[in-house]
């Protein structure tokens, strides 16, 4: 059994892996103030409701870009699963190459890459709808050639509300589990209906046009350097917004890309 945790800037996302399948995931919010005896135990606790006890855990594995949390949930997998965890740096050996400067690229990028990469080969855009936007283009020859970064839909539902004084903060609880463009009207009829119709029609047409840039620098890059024959870009989305938009943009939706990320980086650790 193998826990993954992806340290968000909006949550933390934890996975169980056993059986050859995530077994078990869930969502806190990430809180800078949490404590390690406080995470220790929700863990424990969540061990105890699955009925699963932690002393058959073969490895945990942490991805982080929240670094004021990186060691407090180190510690609270060493003092209450009696784990240290593997903890993705950048002295990891990734498999890829990077055209990019290593310093600045996200972790949980890196992650997604190396697991699009195993299950998708390349040339792949890969995109994560989460707190921020990325959309990043991994080659056939293994090589990540950079992406480009967005607010994500909720950073600009914030932005419209405390950058203005009258309008409201939309939420989108109440939106289809699946969203298509015929879910969305092409005109509001109140401020809030209005606000929703700029922000998700927006969203997926900003998508649209990154995306569609993306692969062409892929297939401008396939050409260049590759003896393959060539085919179009696979497109893989993962991150909270990725399950409602994935049908409406035709993207693939692999949900936990980040975890799958960083399982088989700790396991090609335990190889070396």
């Amino acid at each position: 059994m193998f826990l993954a945790i992806d340290i968000g800037n909006t949550h933390l996302t934890f996975g169980l892996y056993y059986q050859g399948a995530w077994r078990h995931t869930w969502r806190w919010p990430t809180r800078q103030e949490a404590t390690e005896d406080e995470l220790g135990l929700a863990l424990m606790h969540i061990f105890q409701y699955r009925n699963l006890d932690p002393h058959h855990l073969e490895g945990i594995g942490v991805v982080s870009v929240v670094p004021t949390l990186t060691r407090i949930v180190a510690l609270a997998c060493m003092r209450y699963l009696d784990h240290e965890p593997f903890v993705l740096t950048r002295e990891v050996p990734f498999g890829l190459k990077f055209d990019y400067d290593l310093h600045q690229l996200g972790l949980d990028r890196i992650a997604n890459a190396v697991a699009t990469f195993r299950f998708y080969g390349g040339p792949t855009c890969v995109v994560d709808m989460g707190t921020a936007i990325t959309v990043d283009a991994v080659s056939s020859d293994g090589r990540f050639l950079g992406g480009v970064i967005a607010p994500g839909l909720d950073m600009a539902a914030e932005a419209l509300h405390g950058r203005t004084a009258q309008l409201p903060l939309l939420r989108f609880e109440h939106l289809p589990p699946v969203l298509a463009p015929q879910d969305i009207p092409l005109l509001g009829h109140t401020t809030a209906q209005a606000m929703q119709v700029g922000l998700l029609r927006g969203f997926a047409g900003m998508m649209q046009t990154l995306v569609q840039d993306v692969c062409r620098a892929l297939e401008a890059y396939e050409e260049g350097h590759t003896d393959t024959q060539r085919r179009a870009p696979h497109v893989v989305a993962t991150g909270g917004w990725a399950v409602k938009f994935a049908r409406w943009l035709g993207f693939r939706h692999h949900p936990h890309l980040t975890l799958d990320g960083v399982r088989l980086l700790w396991e090609r650790r335990q190889h070396i």
